[in-house]
């Protein structure tokens, strides 16, 4: 779905893009799922947030065996998931979400809210002693993640953003729980594997049944 142009809040500057209730500042990102954009909303002033919204567009690519709407249903399962996840964590590192639902007209196009964070994804080259310390950091979250009973599921750079502190050092943070299963949870450390191959676990690969560990491969 593509931001409307339509003015829905009187205060809003003329001819300004929005997606339901919420004003668009910046298209983020793009990904198989849907789109993210930098967005203020009017129930949380003073402060931008990220919008998560999957495209009603590709979710019929897996709508079947069900029939129409079967692929609609679980992908707003999947995001619902995902808002239980980030919410049963409570860390610095880990990014939290505020609500999920559909936009205006569009039962089709769940989105997840969640708040904004600045940085940029993980990437080389970095000093040694930066890399511990966002090392560390990750490795707590992550504790955090499993002591809750989670497996986040998509480790890789991506969906860890890294910004340079004044003080020094760096401040750290991990998006993206749509892959995120519950361990305890029938099947829950045994699901279909997910994620970019390239930072996929062996046992991953293989399909064998996945715990905690693999998040930390």
């Amino acid at each position: 779905m593509r931001p409307s142009t339509t003015t829905a809040d009187s205060n809003a500057p003329s001819g300004a893009a929005f997606l339901g209730r919420f004003q668009v500042r910046a298209h983020l990102g793009e990904g198989g799922f849907g789109s993210v954009y930098r967005v203020a909303d009017p129930l949380r002033p003073g402060v931008d947030l990220a919008l998560k919204l999957l495209h009603p567009g590709r979710l019929g690519r897996d709508d079947k065996p069900g029939g129409p709407g079967a692929a609609s249903r679980s992908r707003a399962a999947r995001i619902l998931e995902e808002l239980r996840a980030s919410r049963a964590v409570e860390h610095p590192v880990v990014v939290g979400a505020l609500e999920v639902g559909s936009l205006e007209g569009s039962p089709d196009a769940p989105y997840l809210l969640t708040e904004l964070v600045e940085g940029h994804p993980l990437r080389p080259p970095m000093a040694s002693a930066d890399l511990s310390q966002v090392a560390a950091d990750l490795l707590s979250a992550l504790e955090a993640i499993h002591t809750a009973g989670w497996r986040h599921g998509d480790i890789q750079p991506a969906n860890v953003l890294v910004r340079r502190r004044e003080s020094g050092g760096w401040d750290v943070s991990l998006l993206d729980f749509g892959l995120a299963e519950e361990m305890a949870r029938p099947g829950g450390a045994g699901m279909k594997a997910a994620g970019a191959p390239r930072y996929l676990s062996p046992e991953a690969l293989k399909r064998m049944p996945l715990d905690h560990r693999s998040d930390l491969y």
